[in-house]
């Protein structure tokens, strides 16, 4: 299939399926799926009592299924086949929307060892020493341990904005009071406010000028000087958003500022003590850690990254195998195992030819 433009319009059935579906029900699973219902034009559909939905950007089915389970919503969602005019909508498979990167954690060390997730800056910000690093997503993983331990990265970036009695800077704690979940072209716009009083910012979508690659927000003229002499910070983010947490960048913006930013998908694994959405610096983050970048490190959006017992690190393209699965020394038992299993299949074999030679000498 051809890939979609992102901004055409796209239709989407949603099916009554126990009679109880209602047009707040639909805006509130397209939301929830992460995208904006007031960017859909929802009409009642009076055959079923179902609705459609018109609109863009084009929305990943898996997304909007996992909603309306969440919402505990009965509904089935299809993609449209005619609408009228003859042209058969066109809908992509699952995930050609947001692409999953699953990483597997394996740690050959002696010790358990957390490992924390962090996502790569996008190049406009790479030069700045005041952008810094912010992730909550981490993992313990035991020595050998035999379950499957992943960070699952969907690609599902947001955009952020905050204000507190925190001025941001390393190991400062920084939640953004507004998030949004953004897509590759779109313009955001982040109001601060003009204090006393100490008042959060806004967030809102404002246009999808931005570039094919790239996204941008912008702050307004705010009286930076004035908020900080009272004691106030604002703050801006960027990063992507998993079920495990958020991963991504924090700075303080400047006033009447635009940033447009090119994502890159680039990936680190570290281990240390860091915090949860404690401010770290990149070169804390990048130097000592596992690089996965996509798609160099992937094999069907998989990778292995083993944190050796001399404290390195191995990156490998897809999941792992079933011996490394399991562990180390388990791998070993699994191994001899398997010879063992093939020896006792050889002497069956013998065994069995032994009989029948016999029984045809008896013959």
């Amino acid at each position: 299939m051809s890939k979609l433009a992102p901004y055409d319009t796209y239709k989407y059935d949603f099916i009554n399926a126990r009679g109880i579906l209602t047009r707040e029900n639909v805006e509130s699973i397209i939301n929830e799926a992460g995208y904006h219902a007031n960017n859909y034009t929802i009409t009642e559909r009076s055959t079923d009592k179902g609705f459609l939905a018109e609109g863009s950007p084009v929305m990943a089915l898996t997304s909007l299924r996992n909603a309306a389970k969440r919402l505990k919503i009965a509904v089935e969602i299809t993609s449209p086949n005619d609408y009228g005019d003859g042209d058969r909508t066109p809908y992509p498979p699952d995930g050609n929307l947001a692409d999953e990167y699953t990483i597997y954690l394996q740690n050959e060390s002696e010790s358990t060892q957390v490992f924390w997730f962090f996502l790569e800056r996008p190049e406009e910000l790479i030069s700045d020493p005041l952008v810094y690093a912010n992730s909550d997503i981490h993992l313990a993983v035991s020595p050998h341990s035999p379950s499957v331990d992943t960070f699952t990265v969907p690609v599902q970036y947001l955009v952020g904005a905050g204000a507190g009695n925190n001025a941001v800077g390393l190991d400062v704690r920084i939640d953004s009071t507004i998030i949004e979940k953004a897509h590759l072209g779109e313009e955001f716009s982040a109001v601060y406010a003009d204090v006393p009083p100490n008042q959060g910012p806004t967030l809102s979508r404002t246009g999808t000028g931005a570039g094919e690659n790239s996204l941008s927000i912008s702050s307004n003229p705010f009286d930076q000087a004035n908020n900080e002499a009272n004691g106030w910070y604002s703050n801006m983010s960027f990063g992507i958003q998993t079920a495990q947490g958020f991963a991504g960048m924090t700075w303080s913006p400047n006033p009447n500022q635009r940033r447009t930013l090119t994502p890159t998908l680039t990936f680190y694994v570290a281990v240390g003590e860091f915090g949860q959405n404690r401010l770290a610096s990149w070169t804390t983050v990048s130097i000592d850690s596992a690089e996965l970048v996509v798609p160099r490190d992937f094999a069907q959006r998989k990778a292995t990254v083993t944190y050796t017992s001399r404290g390195q690190w191995v990156v490998t393209p897809g999941a792992p195998s079933l011996a490394d699965s399991i562990g180390g020394s388990a791998g070993g038992s699994l191994g001899n195992l398997i010879e063992s299993q093939r020896l006792l299949a050889q002497a069956q074999s013998n065994l069995l030819s032994l009989s029948t030679g016999y029984a045809e000498r008896q013959d």
